[in-house]
């Protein structure tokens, strides 16, 4: 009974907490579904040897700890391919002014196929990322 009780004071503190602070990050989240399945995955393997309370507590510390591992990982590589994006934007904006510039110029013509070919690998380079 105490188990009972204290399970669902945990679960309404952790509901009440999130409510609050707003979306959660791919870290929260990895985090939450590493706990639950832990917990779940723990209460079966717990069952199994009697005591399912503690198994569902191992496997929740245990997923808790994996899914903000994950998490962290997804999340960061959510930022670097954010920013190597914008740095892609940037050379992009950048190109584009060169090519203004050099049609500009009377000698311009010569470096036209040059500025189109690196945006061309830049759109290739996007795509992957995008694929990963």
């Amino acid at each position: 009974m105490y188990t009972r009780n204290l399970t669902a004071c945990s679960l309404a503190l952790v509901f009440v907490a999130a409510c609050a602070s707003g979306p959660l990050t791919q870290r929260e989240k990895a985090t939450v579904t590493g706990a639950l399945l832990g917990a779940g995955t723990g209460a079966i393997i717990g069952n199994q040897g009697g005591n399912a309370a503690e198994g569902a507590a191992i496997g929740a510390a245990l997923g808790l700890l994996t899914g903000a591992k994950a998490g962290d990982q997804q999340q960061r590589q959510g930022q670097n391919l954010d920013e190597l994006e914008r740095k892609l934007d940037e050379q992009e904006l950048a190109d584009v002014t060169a090519k203004e510039a050099a049609r500009d110029c009377p000698q311009g013509d010569a470096p036209a196929p040059l500025g189109l070919f690196k945006a061309a690998l830049r759109g290739h380079q996007r795509e992957q990322l995008r694929q990963r």
